[in-house]
């Protein structure tokens, strides 16, 4: 393709090498390519990508910041010549288009290409407010390296949730982006983190007005658990209230639900029912057949429960309290509802 474009063919016949270049010089292809690229590593296309790839993917392979700087130019100046395109006279009904937000999630995630169409984050972001940015400057299945800045007056803590690490132990380094890399004693890990599954939750606390580098760095791979395994699952059906209203007192049964959504059975499971810390039950539910027919596996239980407390109560269900079954995904083990007591 890059030989075609710098001396096109003219009219090439069909099915040959200089056709099929013209077909695929196309956004579509550079889209699976930027995705291909950073899932393995594969540099052989990479000047292809310097010319054709995203200002992203571009910054990754060069660690040149010019693309960056250049498009996020462009998108402020769309947003300030046509404010009325992005507001009030958009063009669709049903959606507004907001230039620049596929750059910003790039950045903020570290994903290329359509973050629709196979989105490949490896970090998400919670609890940030609109006065958060952040940089993806490296990430892989062993480390991941984020600059973050808080254009606020006031630090807090974030919640930052790695993707594309696998399971294991991590020294995680949160420290000023501009320590200088020959001083090793300024850039100790701050703390070791066992990361158990993908997307587990980790706490960084961000200053105002301050530059930061939060770095994870592999220091022993979790192994992974031979065979199929099973994946209980809570939803919206986890708890199920009655019609009436909660009083203070007064008895009430209420219905919570399991799911299995894994490869393998989940045998001799068990839930437990919280109201705010205090533990309302402790369950032991029927084995669970993984769905491979492709039907719902769910188990349910009713439970009694007496409300002590007026006011808003936090009910939380929490499936294999004690880590006792061997699971796809553990995140999917918390369910929570608010409910008014009288």
């Amino acid at each position: 393709m890059l030989a075609e474009r710098a001396k096109p063919t003219q009219n090439p016949a069909v099915g040959s090498r200089a056709w099929a270049a013209k077909i695929c010089d196309s956004a579509y292809l550079v889209d699976v390519f930027e995705k291909w690229r950073l899932l393995t590593g594969d540099a052989r296309y990479d000047d292809f990508l310097r010319q054709k790839g995203s200002a992203y993917l571009r910054y990754r392979l060069t660690g040149d910041v010019k693309p960056l700087v250049a498009r996020l130019e462009g998108v402020v100046k769309d947003l300030s010549s046509r404010v009325e395109m992005s507001t009030s006279e958009v063009l669709f009904t049903d959606r507004v288009s907001m230039p620049g937000a596929g750059i910003l999630f790039q950045m903020m995630t570290g994903s290329v290409g359509r973050e629709t169409y196979y989105p490949m984050h490896a970090v998400t972001w919670e609890q940030t407010g609109n006065r958060l940015a952040a940089l993806v400057e490296s990430a892989s299945s062993r480390d991941l390296r984020v600059l973050v800045y808080r254009f606020e007056d006031e630090g807090g803590a974030v919640t930052m949730r790695p993707w594309r690490l696998a399971p294991g132990d991590y020294a995680m380094t949160v420290a000023p982006a501009d320590i200088d890399d020959a001083n090793p004693t300024a850039k100790q890990p701050d703390r070791s983190v066992a990361l158990r599954e993908r997307g587990q939750r980790l706490s960084v606390t961000v200053p105002a007005g301050q530059l930061l580098r939060v770095t994870l760095a592999q220091q022993r791979r979790q192994p992974t658990p031979p065979g199929p395994r099973a994946d209980l699952a809570l939803g919206p059906d986890a708890i199920t209230l009655p019609r009436a209203t909660p009083v203070v007192g007064k008895t009430m049964r209420l219905r919570v639900t399991v799911h299995n959504v894994g490869l393998a059975a989940a045998k001799g499971f068990c839930a437990e029912l919280y109201d705010g810390q205090r533990r309302i039950a402790s369950l032991t539910l029927p084995d669970l057949p993984a769905p491979i027919d492709l039907k719902p596996k769910i188990a349910s239980a009713e439970v009694d429960w007496t409300p002590h407390i007026a006011g808003r109560r936090q009910l939380c269900l929490v499936v294999d309290p004690h880590d006792a079954l061997s699971e796809t995904v553990e995140l999917n083990n918390h369910w929570t509802v608010a409910v008014e007591v009288r």
